[in-house]
């Protein structure tokens, strides 16, 4: 297809970027927008990159291409927070040799949002750490799917995402760790952790393993629950209101996920959301 837009960033050998590279994408008109990012991270440099989508009443089809070569790393954080608009996001990440990724995704708005994310660990020390928080709200639809390739020996990767579910909004997470013949001492963590706060609400989750060689480590697991109410009791019986009690519980829920980012305002919009 073809793009509109062509936004490219690259990290040249050996630099240290910093401060953090910011980059804002605020669309508010009826319209199709179609992106086309390129992140090249040349051999041993180390960048943080944040992105920010603020989609409203728009249509956007964006890919996104990151290339991390030789010991080159990349903290990488992508915040969605659109409003009656259609996403349909697509990422390709292509790690090499010691090279080291480490990516959250943020999903906030009231919007129908599709991320489908390819990561291939491509040579030996290649490491690939993503994670992410999803917010649902009235009339959210949210697809997350994830392709973690092992494509050689001695790859690490962690896939560690949560959901909160509110109102009637629908969510999908698919997560599928594959590991190649011959692909000995790899390891792999996947977790998916849900709570839902309506009965309107729907999630479905599904992790994968699909394994081509013995000599490897692995693990994944899906979680879907309500508020504990024995914990609701307990803190309301030590005089904390049944609101204050239920936002602590969801602060403890998400905080780790935040935790990868330490972002304040990011920390203030999901504050606003999940009032």
């Amino acid at each position: 297809q073809s793009f509109s837009q062509l936004i490219l960033v690259k990290i040249k050998k050996n630099i240290s970027v910093e401060p953090d590279l910011t980059l804002d994408v605020k669309i508010s008109k009826n319209i199709k927008f179609k992106p086309r990012f390129f992140i090249y991270s040349e051999e041993k440099s180390s960048s943080s990159i944040q992105i920010n989508w603020n989609n409203n009443f728009c249509n956007i089809n964006s890919v996104f291409e990151v290339y991390l070569s030789y010991k080159a790393q990349l903290n990488l954080i992508i915040a969605n927070n659109g409003k009656d608009s259609i996403d349909i996001l697509n990422y390709s990440f292509q790690l090499e040799k010691e090279s080291n990724l480490k990516t959250t995704f943020i999903s906030l708005g009231r919007q129908i949002l599709k991320n489908d994310i390819r990561i291939n660990l491509i040579d030996q020390g290649a490491i690939a750490d993503i994670g992410g928080l999803y917010i649902g709200n009235s009339n959210s639809i949210i697809d997350y799917n994830i392709k973690m390739n092992h494509l050689s020996k001695k790859t690490l990767s962690k896939q560690f995402f949560k959901g909160i579910l509110n109102k009637n909004s629908k969510v999908s997470f698919t997560g599928l760790v594959k590991i190649e013949k011959k692909c000995i001492d790899c390891k792999s963590e996947q977790i998916n952790n849900n709570l839902l706060l309506s009965k309107k609400a729907h999630i479905n989750s599904d992790p994968q393993l699909e394994i081509y060689c013995n000599d490897v480590e692995c693990s994944h697991g899906s979680t879907v629950g309500q508020f504990d109410n024995d914990i609701l009791f307990y803190l309301r019986s030590r005089g904390i209101s049944k609101e204050d009690s239920k936002k602590m519980l969801l602060e403890a829920f998400y905080m780790d996920i935040l935790n990868r980012i330490n972002n304040s305002q990011i920390q203030s919009i999901i504050e606003e959301v999940i009032k």
